[in-house]
């Protein structure tokens, strides 16, 4: 891969209005994007240096235990197929002209690399 950025941090929440209330009011992050994906509601919160994924799925139990996943943004995906990599899901094509694939990394936890299209 060319360039490896951080594009963003995701977490799965309860309620996404809720959460982004508290960070857009306390923590002065602003909505860059909503979509709305396969039965999930998704937003974007950004400030002048991060960007946050909220994912409201309804898969989060009654403890709150969620998901959470880092994203890098690359140039090029195609070179996961040249390497023995566990593609756990995609590649997506986003609404938005993203195309994202999530792997899995040594310990079994999820990164998303992205790149725009």
């Amino acid at each position: 891969m060319k360039t490896l950025n951080i594009h963003h941090v995701g977490f799965e929440v309860k309620s996404l209005e809720l959460t982004r209330f508290i960070y857009e009011k306390y923590l002065g992050f602003r909505t860059e994007q909503y979509m709305e994906l396969e039965g999930e509601k998704i937003v974007f919160l950004v400030n002048d240096r991060l960007r946050i994924e909220l994912i409201e799925n309804g898969r989060i139990d009654e403890k709150g235990l969620y998901e959470a996943h880092i994203c890098f943004e690359t140039d090029c995906l195609q070179i996961l197929n040249e390497k023995d990599v566990s593609i756990l899901e995609g590649p997506i094509r986003m609404g938005n002209g993203w195309t994202i694939v999530f792997i899995e990394g040594n310990n079994g936890e999820r990164i998303e690399l992205l790149k725009r299209i």
